[in-house]
């Protein structure tokens, strides 16, 4: 009955202005499985999201 195994490939793109938010959402998914990257701002998430083509953003 547990959440179905994450692909370890799968990539997700953190953007959050707030240091303390990204820390708290980069460590959960990460013990989730999943490979995290963090942007602070829009310009930042922007190149980050044609650099390393995520699979999800979560804002």
């Amino acid at each position: 009955m547990g959440a179905p195994p994450v692909d370890p490939k799968a990539t997700l793109l953190v953007v959050d202005d707030e240091a303390a938010v990204r820390r708290v959402l980069v460590m959960r998914l990460q013990l989730a499985g999943y490979r995290v990257i963090c942007a602070e701002d829009g310009e930042e998430a922007l190149s980050l999201f044609h650099q390393e083509q995520p699979d999800l953003v979560v804002l």
